[in-house]
């Protein structure tokens, strides 16, 4: 078995989440583009994916896909708790590929990251900024 297929048959929450969880995300994120509101896009965004990630540990066999440098990328909550709004969103493949996106500029978000992660995975731009 491949894919989502071991998900789908063994996964409790993610049929709850199909049924319950997508079509409300759905309606949430489509008022959000339609009202250009970056802060309740990036709520509905991360939120998401941590929802969908709870299903992962609920897949027989366990699905543990995040690595050192995703789990960094989850700082991100870290920075827009310290800016008191939010200032990036952040969703993943399938894998652990981040999808980044900033509010304006990514100036402060490659710093805040550079401060996590080893300076050859961060950029030369942000460590020169850190």
């Amino acid at each position: 078995m491949g894919g989502m297929q071991p998900t789908v048959n063994t996964s409790e929450l993610f049929a709850c989440r199909c049924l319950n969880v997508v079509p409300k995300n759905i309606e949430a994120m489509k008022t959000t583009i339609i009202n250009t509101d970056f802060e309740q896009f990036a709520t509905h965004t991360m939120g998401d994916f941590n929802k969908f990630r709870a299903v992962c540990p609920d897949t027989t066999p366990s699905i543990f896909y995040l690595n050192d440098i995703s789990r960094a990328i989850g700082t991100m909550g870290v920075l827009n708790v310290l800016d008191g709004r939010v200032v990036e969103a952040y969703t993943f493949d399938p894998g652990p590929n981040v999808f980044g996106y900033p509010e304006k500029g990514e100036e402060k978000v490659l710093g805040f990251l550079g401060v996590f992660l080893a300076p050859e995975v961060a950029g030369t731009e942000s460590r020169k900024r850190l």
